[in-house]
This record gives C-alpha cells, structure tokens and sequence, in this order.
C-alpha cells in the first residue's frame, strides 16, 4: 500500500453494485470498509443540479450511451460531471499509485495528467475550472447538427486534437479535446480556475510504437521508472491499444 489511509477515501462508482461486492470480494471490501464505499451512479440523477440539466444531449444518459457505446467513452463524460459535483481525485481502475497522493489534497491546483487518456485527475468541488468545463462541453455535443465543422474543424483541431484511433469515432474529444481547449483557452484567474498538466509514467508494453524510439524495457527501466513516478496506467496485452 502506498496511501496514507488515515486520509485515503476511496468511491468506486458503478452502476451495478452487486458486480462489485460478491461472495470473492466481501471480505477484501470488509476490511477495508472505513475507506473504501461503493456508490450506485445513476447519471439522471446525478446530472441535477449541474450545468448539463435539462440539456438536449448531456441532460440525458440514455441519450450519450447511443453515441458512445465504449465504455472508456461513456466514462469520459462521468468523471467531469462528478468532478463538478464531489470533487477531489478521479482515478481510473486500472491506476497503479507509486507514492502517496494525500499531499497534492492540500495543494490548490487543479490538473489532469497529460496525455490522451485522463487517467489522474483533481478538480475542486463546484470549482469555476469545473463550471468553465461543463459549459465548454456544452458547445460540443456528438449530436451537434454540423459537428465536423463547427466542433472539430472550428474548436477541436485548432486546439491540437488528433483522433486517438478511428474506433473511437471522435467520441475521444472528451478527454483529448475538452481539456486542451481549457489549457489553452483564457486559461487565466483564481486558483479555481485554472488548470493544470504533468506527465504521468507509464507502463505499456502492448500499445503499438510507445517504446519504438528507445530500447526495449527491462527490470532496470522499469524500476527506475517506477520509483522516480507518481502513478502508471496499467495495461494488460488483452487490451486493444
């Protein structure tokens, strides 16, 4: 373990609880209950009370799960709006923390690790970054009547995006686009509303050309990387890249 768990308090949002605490996983959840609890996400429910209610696209969860089917999609759009409304740390499940991250708690700024996957994230609760985040998503709906020309050509693009991979059918604009428009848009003000980006390690030996420009990994590396690095993104050879 790595986390100071007098301050460690984990929420592992899913939608099906039940997938979560079974027979295998009562006793690891058990012990373990003063710090972590698992929350049932209900998106409408959730979206109350935030810039996206009553909107024609993200006021409604059934409506972004028939544009983004993937899950790592569908996720993209959950941690901004539950950023907005509990603040703290979005994770992914597959984070490998190497050093304690309490401290960054007591810190002001906001960021999201830079890369195209916004696996580590910190946004204040109801921050003007987290408002300033929903509203700019607000003007880029995947339901939008011209969005090739006026998302991505006029917004997306200008702003560095380039499309992960064409599997994703730009529903990747979410954690590759939103973020460098708010880094590089009026970026300016309070603590609250600004954001930041670092690097983060990491560890992917089957993603396609990662390590094509140095030598291979080995024990060594991968150590000294490790002990020099907040977190790595771990990825199984299962996945597709």
């Amino acid at each position: 373990m790595t986390q100071d768990l007098r301050r460690a308090r984990l929420v592992l949002w899913t939608e099906d609880p039940t997938a979560l605490y079974t027979n295998e996983t009562a006793s690891f959840f058990d012990a373990f209950s003063h710090h972590i609890t698992i929350k049932r996400f209900d998106y409408n429910k959730e979206v109350v009370g935030t810039p996206w209610e009553g909107d024609a696209f993200f006021g409604n969860g059934s409506v972004i799960r028939s544009f983004m089917p993937m899950p790592g999609s569908w996720s993209d759009i959950v941690r901004i709006m539950l950023l907005h409304k509990y603040g703290h740390f979005w994770m992914d499940n597959d984070v490998v923390l190497y050093r304690d991250v309490s401290h960054l708690l007591d810190t002001c700024y906001q960021f999201v690790t830079r890369w195209t996957n916004l696996h580590v994230m910190r946004m204040d609760p109801g921050s003007k970054l987290s408002h300033r985040a929903m509203q700019t998503a607000l003007r880029m709906p995947l339901n939008h009547p011209n969005f090739t020309g006026e998302v991505l050509d006029k917004l997306c693009k200008p702003n560095g995006y380039i499309p992960a991979h064409p599997m994703y059918n730009n529903t990747d604009i979410y954690n590759t686009c939103l973020f460098r428009v708010l880094i590089r848009n009026n970026n300016t003000g309070p603590a609250d509303a600004v954001l930041y980006d670092f690097p983060l390690g990491w560890w992917d030996h089957d993603w396609s050309g990662c390590f094509a420009s140095r030598e291979a990994i080995n024990d060594t590396h991968w150590r000294k990387l490790a002990g020099s690095t907040l977190a790595m993104h771990n990825r199984t050879a299962t996945e597709a890249p």
